[in-house]
């Protein structure tokens, strides 16, 4: 973080950084729960067995936990908990 950029985090502590890593951990184990305890995060959602109805109830899930509107077509074609948490970052905060 450059001066300006920490003028008014005196602490250098990168609070956006920590609140995106934690976001990521929820997902990860929201994305583990989909797949009751046993999804693989480095496989894709339709690797580790999703079909669309799980697509749908994650997509629920997701929305609860983050506030953010995921389409369930974006989750059947994710490769990954990598790309949902992109995802979820990436989608309009709906709260």
């Amino acid at each position: 973080m450059s001066g300006s950029e920490n003028a008014g985090n005196p602490t250098g502590f990168d609070r956006e950084n920590v609140a995106g890593e934690a976001m990521r951990q929820e997902i990860f184990r929201i994305w583990a729960e989909a797949f009751e305890g046993g999804g693989d995060p480095e496989l894709s959602f339709l690797a580790n067995g999703g079909d669309s109805f799980q697509a749908v109830v994650l997509a629920g899930t997701l929305f609860e936990a983050t506030g953010r509107e995921v389409d369930y077509f974006d989750l059947l074609e994710a490769d990954g908990a990598d790309t949902v948490h992109r995802l979820v970052m990436t989608a309009a905060n709906e709260h």
